[in-house]
């Protein structure tokens, strides 16, 4: 082999060494949860109950306002979408713009702060009738319930 040969080659094996060392250095994702996703807000509207937020928004048009709830199932592909339940009623939660949110999160509780709109949506994992809480994000309030 020409002397150039063996300096491509450890070099290559230096890049794979360097490769499998960095990664063996990152922290196990496995069980971590965000403190939120997409963009959930800074405002510090407290929530209110999901059935109190829907008899405010029956006959008004898109209300503004922020709801709390146990995550009970979520989208299966991409997890854009969240049912939230809080013991009063069921929302569910689209990310809009659609935010990634691992399966993980099942289980967590969380607050997400949107415009709640009535209609069918499909797709997604999901075909419904309901009510919907157009969000551009949550804010993780109890990683598990």
């Amino acid at each position: 082999m020409r002397k150039w040969h063996w300096l491509v080659l450890l070099s290559i094996g230096g890049f794979v060494f360097y490769g499998v060392w960095a990664y063996t250095r990152l922290p196990d994702r496995s069980d971590s949860i965000m403190d939120s996703y997409g963009a959930p807000g800074k405002e510090a509207e407290d929530p209110v109950r999901i059935e109190e937020a829907v008899a405010h928004a029956k006959g008004r048009s898109a209300p503004t306002l922020a709801v709390q709830g146990n995550v009970v199932d979520m989208g299966p592909t991409m997890g854009c979408w969240l049912l939230l339940r809080d013991g009063t009623g069921e929302v569910l939660v689209q990310t809009v713009p659609m935010v990634y949110m691992p399966q993980r999160l099942r289980g967590a509780t969380v607050k997400a702060m949107g415009r709640l709109v009535y209609g069918r949506l499909r797709g997604m994992g999901y075909d419904r009738e309901g009510w919907f809480l157009l969000s551009p994000g949550v804010e993780v309030v109890n990683k598990r319930s």
